[in-house]
């Protein structure tokens, strides 16, 4: 009896000394991350550009300047927040690509869900397949407010937002920022 409870001890120990199998839940990447992307991007900025000239277009009004100090990440900004990479949204977007011959020219995003701010992203590719220019539509509608963004990059080149908005009871107001980036 004592040697069947000594073999039920050695057992237990035994098992326990197994190693424990973690399971990870590891989602895979559905669409192309722009967060990823412009983090890169803007590190690469930060060693090869010295300023920025920046217009600025208040509907009417437009004002020039050459940046010497300036943030990337604050200037960025926008684009990484319309990343759409998120396991949650894997089924709310089409995605549509266009060749030439076998090379990719377009991967183009359309927002199937109407809720989403993310309406479009089209990203063009040259012939070496990086990324050439990106274009962004986002959306934001409800009964008191209409916010209308047009978002483009040209890699290591230049930034543009458009931005319409329009308040209940007050008149449009178009922002519009153009930055070229300056070696």
């Amino acid at each position: 009896m004592k040697q069947q409870v000594g073999y039920i001890f050695f057992i237990a120990f035994i098992l326990s000394c197994q190693p424990t199998v973690v399971k990870q839940n590891i989602e895979p990447i559905q669409f192309f991350d722009l967060d990823k992307y412009f983090k890169t991007e803007i590190l690469m900025l930060q060693d090869n550009i010295t300023s920025i000239r920046k217009r600025v277009i208040l509907n009417d009004s437009i004002e020039v300047m050459v940046l010497d100090s300036f943030d990337l990440n604050e200037e960025l900004s926008i684009f990484i927040k319309s990343n759409i990479n998120k396991s949650a949204w894997a089924d709310k977007y089409t995605v549509d690509t266009i060749y030439e011959g076998t090379k990719v020219k377009n991967v183009i995003y359309n927002a199937s869900d109407k809720a989403l701010k993310t309406k479009k992203i089209n990203l063009s590719f040259n012939d070496e397949a990086t990324i050439s220019e990106i274009n962004i539509v986002n959306l934001v509608k409800n009964t008191i407010y209409t916010s209308e963004q047009q978002l483009q990059y040209i890699p290591q080149v230049f930034y543009k937002i458009e931005n319409e908005q329009e308040v209940i009871l007050d008149k449009r107001n178009r922002l519009g920022v153009e930055g070229i980036f300056l070696k």
